[in-house]
C-alpha cells in the first residue's frame, strides 16, 4: 500500500497528524496482508486508524508488524512496520462472491496448458477470475484466482481459449460476502480507495 498525504498539519513536537490516502494491491494475500509504505522519506506511520474503502465493500484494518513500540520495530526506511488487512465489510453493496469453481465435465480435446478465465454474467460489479488446467486434451482442474464482488447469481466460465475442445463444463458456486472475513489470496483490490488518519514521525 503506497500511501500519499491528503492533509498534513503543521509539526507538532515530534508528531504530525495526517490524513493518507491510498489504493488498495493489484493481489491481495493473507500470507503477507498488504504492506504499508510510508508517504515520505525517513517518515513512519503511527497508529494508523481502521477505515471503509469509498466503495463501502471492504474493511482495512492496520496491525503492526512487531508487536510494541512501532517506530522501533519499523524494518527499515522505506516500510513504515504497518499491515493492512482487508475484510469484507458486510455492506449490501457487496453482493456475492465465488466461493468455489468445480470441474463439472473434463470434456475432451482442448489444448493442454493452464488459462486465466475472466468469467461472464451474474450481475457482478467484479467479475470472478478463474484458472483452468488442461491435461491430456481434458479439463482437470480450476481454482479461484479472484473472487470477485457484487454478483447476484453464479457466473459463467467461458471455455473458447482452450481451444477447440468440446464438452467441457466449469461450474462457479457463489454466496454472500461474509462480514469480517478476510479476503481470498489473489483478489483485485487496485480500484478501491481508502482515506485514513496516522501520526507521522521522523526518526
Amino acid at each position: 500500500m503506497n500511501a500519499q498525504y491528503v492533509y498534513r498539519s503543521a509539526q507538532v513536537g515530534e508528531f504530525r497528524p495526517a490524513l493518507l490516502m491510498a489504493t488498495g494491491p493489484s493481489s491481495y494475500s493473507q500470507t503477507t496482508g498488504d504492506v504499508v509504505y510510508n508517504p515520505g522519506a525517513q517518515e513512519y506511520l503511527i497508529a494508523p486508524t481502521s477505515t471503509t474503502t469509498q466503495s463501502g465493500n471492504y474493511q482495512v484494518n492496520f496491525q503492526p508488524v512487531i508487536v510494541g513500540d512501532v517506530r522501533a520495530g519499523a524494518p527499515n526506511a522505506t516500510t513504515s512496520g504497518w499491515i493492512a488487512n482487508w475484510l469484507y465489510s458486510g455492506q449490501a453493496s457487496e453482493g456475492e462472491i465465488a466461493t468455489s469453481v468445480a470441474v463439472t465435465t473434463a470434456g475432451s480435446g482442448y489444448t493442454n496448458g493452464t488459462y486465466t478465465i475472466t468469467t461472464t454474467g451474474g450481475g457482478f460489479t467484479r467479475q470472478p477470475v478463474v484458472s483452468v488446467t488442461v491435461s491430456g486434451t481434458d479439463i482437470t482442474a480450476a481454482s479461484i484466482i479472484d473472487p470477485g464482488i457484487g454478483g447476484t447469481s453464479a457466473p459463467t466460465v467461458p471455455l473458447t481459449s482452450l481451444g477447440s475442445g468440446t464438452l467441457g463444463v466449469v461450474t462457479v458456486t457463489v454466496a454472500a460476502a461474509t462480514p469480517g472475513a478476510e479476503v481470498a489470496t489473489g483478489t483485485v483490490l487496485a480500484a478501491e480507495k481508502i482515506q485514513f488518519g496516522a501520526l507521522i514521525s521522523n526518526l
